[in-house]
């Protein structure tokens, strides 16, 4: 159970920082 909670908080935050990227590099071309 703990494994699973940790590999689904990891995927979570992969997603945050990939989400992140995309936005800052939209800005970066907006720009």
């Amino acid at each position: 159970m703990e494994n699973r909670v940790e590999d689904i908080e990891y995927r979570i935050r992969l997603e945050d920082r990939y989400t992140t990227w995309i936005e800052s590099e939209g800005e970066v071309w907006n720009t």
